[in-house]
């Protein structure tokens, strides 16, 4: 009987500690940025100028690093997540209440589609932490941009 309950036990702790562990992330394709068009590279990059200066600040992430994001596809970086936050805050691609604007990321990013930002909403919609949501959106949207045909 104590074999049981120390079974037992352990299998709800153990249950436990791989959920609280297990978070919804997306890695980007190895070879994602040869399938983006430059042209969409240079929009995205545009669209975050105006906000640049303000999240890197925010987030505290360093803004050399900003040109590398899509330009090498480097999504690496510890404090990004927040950063990508930040500019869908600012872009007003989130409302208040944290909820995505499909309709207008589909128009402001270059070669999204409402299908695609509707399933990357839809797929990271149970992550919790809002930065690493927001990053995942955009790695899922990469991804599958760079799949369309173009």
């Amino acid at each position: 009987m104590k074999f049981i309950t120390i079974s037992l036990t352990f299998l709800v702790l153990s249950t436990r500690l791989i959920h609280a562990s297990t978070r919804l992330t997306e890695t980007l394709d190895h070879d994602v940025r040869s399938k983006i068009p430059d042209e969409f590279i240079r929009s995205w990059e545009d669209l975050m100028v105006p906000n640049n200066k303000y999240c890197a600040q925010e987030s505290e992430f360093d803004e050399k690093h900003i040109p590398n994001i899509f330009e090498k596809m480097d999504m690496s970086k510890k404090k990004l997540p927040c950063f990508a936050k930040c500019q869908y805050q600012r872009l007003e691609f989130m409302n208040s209440e944290n909820k995505f604007d499909i309709q207008k990321m589909a128009q402001k990013i270059s070669g999204l589609t409402e299908d695609i930002a509707a399933h990357c909403t839809h797929k990271f919609s149970e992550e919790e932490d809002l930065c690493n949501k927001v990053l995942s959106i955009i790695k899922c949207n990469v991804n599958l941009i760079a799949k369309k045909d173009m």
